[in-house]
């Protein structure tokens, strides 16, 4: 893996993620990258993300219907209109609701905490 080569005093591993085996609230930010397009239950995968972190959920999906478009213009999976091979499913630029126990950026609870960056916060 290149990434170890790069940065070798930090630590990389491969686990699931609907199953970390970190304890509730172990971990300050967890940064989920062109992952929930892959998944069979992104919800499930979303309140694991959502139950390891203390504070932040960065989150990155393809934007649709965009990279499908550009795939085609480049000549990539014709057959497939575009969608890239192993996405399960395709996101638009809006959430319609975030699973149980994440919020959207901006949202506040009642206790006065509230979602600040870009992304599905805890």
């Amino acid at each position: 893996m290149r990434a170890r080569e790069l940065v070798s005093d930090v630590p990389f591993t491969r686990e699931s993620i609907y199953e970390l085996p970190r304890p509730a609230a172990s971990v300050d930010t967890v940064v989920c990258l062109e992952v929930l397009e892959h998944l069979g239950d992104p919800e499930a995968g979303l309140r694991e993300l959502a139950r390891v972190t203390q504070r932040h959920v960065i989150l990155s999906v393809p934007r649709e219907p965009l990279w499908r478009l550009l795939n085609m213009a480049r000549g990539a999976y014709l057959r497939d209109w575009g969608n890239t091979p192993g996405h399960l499913r395709n996101y638009l630029r809006t959430v319609a609701r975030p699973p149980s126990g994440v919020r959207k950026a901006g949202e506040c609870t009642a206790e006065g905490g509230c979602a600040t960056n870009k992304g599905v916060l805890r």
